[in-house]
Order: structure tokens, then sequence, then C-alpha cells
């Protein structure tokens, strides 16, 4: 056909694409969910790059999805993939006795469980206005799940870090927490935290954010999202600095070799030198007999023993105060 050259390109244009071929019979809700686990069982293949995905997280939300989303988690990091992490979230609509009872179905570390929802305006939608139809309103802004901006959180700030602090403007788009037919008080926030759900909040001098970095898990020692991931990013990342050892012969000078690289992205994380850089507080290793025994050795296995303590994050910070006429202050010096 002919072709007409613009010399001009226009500043902004509404396309509307007619398809005159008759559409398909929609999948039923239950085909749906299938084509969705068939899609989470394809990112385990282990010459795919999703083998190094850390994060997943799925634009559908049924209970059967986010089954299929928590098991694939546990199923990458154990079969040989990068330690991934599942971020969900409550259906909307739900009120927060509803998503503390929902969250339940799905505990786990590898699980981040957000609700209720986030207030945003989508421009395209505004452009449009309410004659697009179902899901369109007049100013563009709609509801939609709060799993997402954990994503961008988890994705744009290093492992160690905790996503619910002051991020200064990743999230700023988010105008306002879902409206869950109850006011949104401390004891509500409290009662997300203990339970297991990230929840999304307004905070009057920082904007969007989130109350807590807490995984859907209740076990000791597995509540927070900043060990989780900092731990799937120190396994993962000896596992990769393990790999040119892999099958070479057992002798002392391959171990000291692979020790030595295992120590120096240790070191390189705790930079002594520079604390304001340093990313872990402290770790050792130890790959001595007590580790290694000479009939293990002789199977082919070699272990480094490696603990490492991260750093916490500044969850409560209490200003123990005394004020008044009849106060007393006196100085430390530190």
């Amino acid at each position: 056909g002919t072709v007409t050259t613009l010399t001009d390109q226009p500043d902004f244009a509404d396309f509307v694409v007619n398809n005159p071929s008759a559409l398909n019979t929609p999948r039923t809700e239950a085909a749906m969910d299938v084509a969705y686990e068939a899609a989470f069982a394809a990112t385990l293949a282990l010459d795919k790059p999703t083998a190094q995905a850390n994060f997943s997280l799925s634009a559908r939300r049924t209970d059967a999805v986010v089954r299929a989303g928590r098991q694939n988690a546990i199923d990458a990091s154990a079969q040989g993939c990068f330690g991934r992490k599942f971020i969900t979230r409550s259906a909307l609509g739900s009120t927060p006795s509803t998503i503390l009872a929902n969250v339940a179905n799905f505990r786990s570390d590898r699980v981040f469980y957000a609700g209720p929802g986030w207030r945003v305006r989508i421009p395209e939608i505004a452009v449009v206005g309410e004659a697009g139809g179902l899901g369109f309103t007049a100013d563009g802004v709609i509801t939609r799940g709060s799993d997402t901006e954990i994503a961008t959180l988890c994705a744009s700030l290093p492992p160690e870090e905790n996503p619910a602090q002051d991020t200064e403007g990743l999230i700023d788009h988010c105008l306002a927490v879902e409206d869950v037919g109850v006011a949104m008080t401390i004891d509500v926030y409290k009662a997300f935290r203990a339970g297991g759900v990230c929840a999304p909040k307004i905070d009057i001098d920082s904007g969007p954010t989130f109350q807590s970095g807490v995984t859907s898990s209740l076990e000791s020692g597995r509540t927070t999202m900043a060990r989780r991931k900092m731990a799937d990013f120190i396994q993962d990342s000896m596992a990769v600095i393990g790999k040119p050892y892999s099958k070479r012969l057992n002798r002392r000078t391959e171990r000291d070799a692979l020790f030595g690289r295992v120590d120096s992205f240790l070191a390189e994380l705790r930079n002594v030198r520079d604390e304001k850089a340093s990313r872990i507080d402290s770790y050792s290793l130890d790959d001595g007999s007590n580790v290694n025994a000479p009939t293990s050795l002789a199977l082919g296995i070699y272990k480094i023993r490696t603990v490492v303590r991260t750093y916490s994050s500044m969850d409560a910070i209490v200003f123990e105060t005394e004020i008044g006429p009849n106060a007393n202050p006196t100085t430390t010096e530190l």
C-alpha cells in the first residue's frame, strides 16, 4: 500500500486497533490458573536466564496462582537456581481480617505478602476516561495491588537493606492506601506486622512507604525480608565463586585457593576500612579437620563452614526524654 510520511511528528495521539477476525473463546478461571502454573514451571530450567531470577510476581491473583508462585520460589531455590522470593498480595477489596486469614495459607520466608493495595494514577487511563469501559476512571486513579511496589523496592535496594525504609521517591507515584473499610490505625499495622503482612502506608513526612519489611513467615529468625535477601545473595555469590573449582582434584592447594576467594568476597562485604560502606557486621570461615574429615574428603566432598552476622535495621528508634523545669541535664562523654 501507500506509505504516507509525516514531516512533523504529532506530540500525542490516540490509536485504536480494530480486529475483524473472530476472537477465541476466553479461558475459564481454572484454565487461566493452569496457564500461570505452566509459566512458573518454565522458569525452573537451569539453562535459561530465569534461573538467576531473584524475585517473581504475578499479574493474576488467585489462591491457586499464589500457591504456584510460593512453590516455585521454594523449588527454584532448592533445584540449582538462584535463591528466589515470590512477591504477592491480598485480593483487592479485602479487609484487614481477611488479609491476615489469607496470608496464613502461604507462609514462607520466600513469600513476601503485601496488602492492602495502593491508589495510583495511570495517565493512559486518564486520557481515555470512563469511555474506556470497565476499570477506567475519569481521572485515571485506580486501585491496584501493592506487590509491584515491593518488587520495585527489592530490585532497587541492595539486598541487605530493609525495603520499608524511606526511599526518597522510588514509589512516590502512590497516592493513598486502598480503602479497606476501617481506619488504618497503629493497631492495624501492628497486627499486619505480627501476621507477616508488608502493609503500605502514607507517612505525613516521607510520603508513600511500607510499615514493615517482613516476610510471611512467623518462624523465629526468618521474619525479615533483608535477612532472606542477603542470605540468598551471599549463598548465590559463593556458589558462583566455587564453580571454577568444581570437579578439580581435591588437593590442599585447590582448597586453599577456593577458601581464599570466599574469604576475599566476604572481606569486601565487611569492609573494615570504610564502616559506612560495610554491608555485613562480621563473618567467620572454617575448613579445618572438624569440618572436613579425611573420609568425606576422600568421597570428593569439601566444606567451608561459613557464619555471617548481618546488620539489623533500626526498626525501633526510642528517644528517652526527661523534659521540664525540674529536669537535671547531664553531659556524657562518648
